[in-house]
């Protein structure tokens, strides 16, 4: 079994993974590190698509691995820290095990995207060719890459998931625990990468679209990879990125609220309970304490200033809106830099 929590950006995911850790049957995989290289740009989903589902004669494949190497060799430094130095020697015989042909040639889709590169080999073709011809000298002018075939390779899925495997196990201090990953699962999508996990679980977490517009707007500064330049952008984005499909497999993905686990811990607390049957709650609020986490809610209204944005927010994301006690705590200004970790 794993499982991971997975959120849409500053959603309040980590809460759960603080909730979580207090249980005696988890432990936490790849300390302070989000494990989303299974769908990242050029990860595993990709890789996937263009070696199985779109290969197109081999030049998908190729390109695939080759951006897939740049990744691993891009993040071995960060990654071997939290594998006891596995991480890149585990990807390269992973990657390895999927290639069925390696040869040196030029990589057509390098050239395309390079003009200078282009008309570099234009021009120098012609010289080339006039001294071959006199001299029987080949020349090397024009760059070769390693170029990979693969093409439907055999047993892609296993060899998918014991790679995801063997990362597990080296982050692993204890061989009873359920491993609990930040980030597996694309939360719009999670079922997209079960096949390369081992008995996945998800716990997709969601927030009121009104926090995060603040959170991203004001505590990052127009945030990173949210837009707040207008509120309608905002609205665009918060609506796009939770399109999914139904669920097929519910016993598999469960979806929460950051809200409801600090206004409503007890109820929530059973439900997660129930949904990865653990009971061993030993350290209880050790780590995540509603009692604190609740002045990291409501903070639009300590924000008159943002008034006719978030009554647009509210007016066009309705159904996404928390619906808070009457009583509630709402935070201070001077909170919000905090909050923003959530």
């Amino acid at each position: 079994m794993v499982v991971g929590v997975s959120g849409y950006g500053y959603t309040g995911s980590t809460a759960f993974i603080q909730l979580l850790m207090e249980y005696k049957e988890t432990e936490l995989m790849f300390k302070k590190a989000e494990f989303i290289f299974p769908y990242e740009v050029d990860g595993l989903l990709d890789l996937d698509v263009h070696l199985n589902r779109i290969p197109s004669k081999q030049s998908k494949g190729d390109a695939a691995i080759a951006r897939f190497l740049n990744l691993i060799e891009w993040n071995k430094n960060f990654w071997n820290k939290r594998t006891n130095g596995r991480f890149y020697d585990l990807s390269i015989d992973y990657i390895n095990s999927l290639i069925q042909v390696q040869y040196r040639s030029r990589r057509e889709a390098t050239r395309r995207n390079n003009k200078f590169q282009m008309i570099y080999e234009k021009f120098i073709k012609v010289y080339q060719r006039k001294f071959e011809y006199a001299t029987h000298i080949p020349l090397k002018f024009i760059r070769e890459d390693v170029r990979y075939i693969s093409i439907y390779p055999d047993n892609f899925l296993d060899k998918t998931k014991g790679y995801i495997s063997a990362l597990i196990a080296s982050s692993k201090t204890r061989e009873d625990c359920i491993p609990l990953i930040e980030q597996p699962f694309p939360p719009n999508n999670p079922e997209d990468v079960f096949p390369y996990f081992d008995d996945p679980y998800a716990i997709i977490v969601d927030r009121d679209p009104r926090d995060i517009y603040l959170i991203a707007k004001i505590a990052l500064k127009d945030g990173r990879f949210i837009p707040t330049a207008t509120v309608e952008d905002f609205v665009t984005y918060y609506r796009a990125v939770r399109k999914h499909r139904p669920d097929c497999d519910l016993k598999r993905v469960l979806r929460v609220s950051f809200e409801d686990l600090v206004y409503n811990y007890e109820k929530t607390v059973k439900t997660i309970e129930e949904f990865l049957n653990i009971k061993n709650h030993v350290d209880m609020k050790k780590y995540f304490n509603p009692e604190i986490s609740i002045r990291n809610t409501q903070m639009w209204k300590r924000f008159p200033e943002e008034k006719n944005n978030i009554e647009y927010i509210e007016e066009h994301l309705k159904e996404y809106l928390f619906t808070f006690p009457y009583d509630s705590v709402v935070a201070d200004k001077k909170e919000l830099h905090e909050m923003s970790k959530w």
